[in-house]
């Protein structure tokens, strides 16, 4: 009866281990967001600005690095992806110009988590 008993005990006791290794040392995955720049009709927008920010509170995108903004264009299918290290809420603030006097601007926000996937579409008006 002994022998069952320590074995019972040995084997819940290799299991909790084992439980509480595999899952407490999982990193999680940096957060992203991809932003799709519109216009008023909805078509997608190619070569559109795209600015993701921190407002002036100070707070940095990725302290390591002492980065407060980031900015990229959008490609031929109106979409732009930032992966950041952190998470946080952004500010997006979107900017077209058609020639030498037609610009149109739009803004929104945007909260990275991580091990998701943040999209956010935003309107240039």
């Amino acid at each position: 009866m002994k022998i069952h008993k320590m074995l019972f005990i040995a084997l819940v006791s290799v299991l909790t281990i084992s439980l509480v290794t595999n899952t407490s040392c999982k990193k999680p995955k940096p957060p992203k967001a991809i932003i799709t720049v519109v216009d008023t009709a909805e078509y997608t927008i190619e070569g559109a600005m795209v600015v993701i920010y921190v407002d002036k509170n100070g707070a940095m995108i990725d302290p390591n690095a002492g980065i407060v903004s980031d900015t990229d264009y959008t490609g031929s299918n109106g979409t732009v992806e930032f992966e950041f290290s952190n998470e946080a809420i952004f500010d997006v603030y979107v900017e077209k110009t058609y020639g030498d006097t037609v610009t149109l601007t739009g803004e929104g926000i945007i909260v990275l988590k991580n091990d998701e996937l943040a999209e956010e579409e935003v309107e240039i008006k």
